[in-house]
């Protein structure tokens, strides 16, 4: 299996939670215009409110966790090969060939409310990294890149962290 940054992942990582978001807003200016009445320059201002606020609120971390993640794996290509265990992982600047045994550990950076299985309400919660340690070299594998990684390495190995926005700056 070939991983990229495939428009899928585009899709449920930035496109989805920002027409939900834009979504969100328009419901509310219909009902702020049917329910109180306002004319249509009130109605763009209510709007214009609702967009700076939901973009202090949800679009600017969206967008910076978005674009920490594409910068960290724009030109990456991970090749897992899971019936011999194989990995392949070509970066910016290293290709690294292993093995599911060389993987001495992988920690999963991820949201607080990601890792204890609570409801996530916000969209950049669903944003996760995974650091993979081998005698070859280390790789981040963002979840961009292959949102599937915990199905591929070993389970006794993965180590989960989490904290406050942390999670946003791949290192």
């Amino acid at each position: 299996m070939e991983f990229t940054i495939s428009n899928h992942r585009k899709y449920r990582y930035l496109y989805k939670p920002l027409l939900i978001g834009l979504a969100i807003d328009l419901i509310l200016l219909i009902i702020g215009i049917w329910y109180y009445d306002l004319n249509f320059e009130k109605a763009l201002k209510v709007l214009l409110a609702l967009l700076v606020g939901q973009s202090i609120l949800s679009y600017i971390p969206l967008l910076t966790f978005y674009w920490n993640y594409w910068k960290e794996n724009k030109d990456s290509v991970l090749e897992i090969n899971p019936d011999s265990g194989t990995f392949v992982f070509t970066g910016e600047k290293k290709i690294i060939e292993f093995y599911r045994e060389d993987i001495e550990k992988v920690i999963l950076h991820m949201s607080i409310p990601a890792r204890h299985g609570r409801t996530i309400i916000l969209f950049w919660h669903d944003f996760f990294y995974a650091k993979i340690f081998t005698a070859k070299g280390d790789i981040i594998v963002t979840c961009l890149l292959c949102d599937t990684i915990t199905e591929y390495v070993p389970e006794d190995k993965v180590e989960k962290t989490s904290s406050h926005f942390a999670h946003a700056f791949p290192k």
